[in-house]
């Protein structure tokens, strides 16, 4: 769960959506910008930029999402995840500031509240790959191997030669006691 899918995830998702109608050109653009400084590290200019669009669109959630993953970046979790819930707030179905949240409370290291939030990704989205993969790696850390085992075998299919994939699948079948039989795991 490497922050780079945070902002991949949230610069796709803005460069990809209609942004809400007011104030429309003037937020899109600054979405726009905001997103090309995010994906250069320059989070100053974007933080600088995404305040003047909360000035002009203050219910727009993308720009809280953006907003937050500054502050995430920046070690600020508090505010990030105060960003990240007006975001959800303001669009519930948004997948972005949701896989966000999840990304960051996995970090902070509340993993119930993190599984709840991927798993209300996959209502939305039930293929969302990367909220598989974290899901995955999340019931192994909290060792509900069972589960894990369910989605770590959709993440092997989506990554099929991941190695930190393969070796949590790996003890997740040792955990459950499924590997009385060979297990092809990857091909090579």
């Amino acid at each position: 769960m490497k922050n780079y899918f945070c902002i991949f995830w949230a610069v796709y998702f803005c460069l990809t959506i209609s942004v809400f109608p007011q104030n429309g050109f003037n937020v899109r653009k600054s979405l726009s910008e905001a997103a090309n400084y995010l994906q250069t590290g320059n989070f100053a200019e974007a933080e600088k930029i995404l305040f003047e669009a909360k000035k002009l669109s203050p219910t727009n959630s993308d720009v809280h999402n953006l907003l937050g993953i500054i502050y995430d970046q920046k070690g600020d979790f508090k505010q990030a995840e105060s960003e990240y819930r007006v975001a959800i707030r303001l669009s519930p179905k948004a997948i972005s500031p949701l896989a966000n949240l999840g990304i960051l409370l996995a970090k902070t290291k509340r993993e119930k509240d993190a599984i709840e939030i991927f798993e209300s990704v996959l209502k939305i989205n039930p293929n969302h790959p990367q909220t598989i993969i974290n899901l995955g790696f999340l019931y192994s850390s909290t060792e509900n191997f069972p589960r894990a085992l369910e989605f770590l075998r959709k993440a092997n299919q989506i990554q099929p030669n991941s190695y930190d994939i393969l070796f949590k699948l790996g003890t997740a079948l040792y955990q459950t006691k499924n590997c009385t039989k060979p297990n092809k795991l990857s091909v090579n």
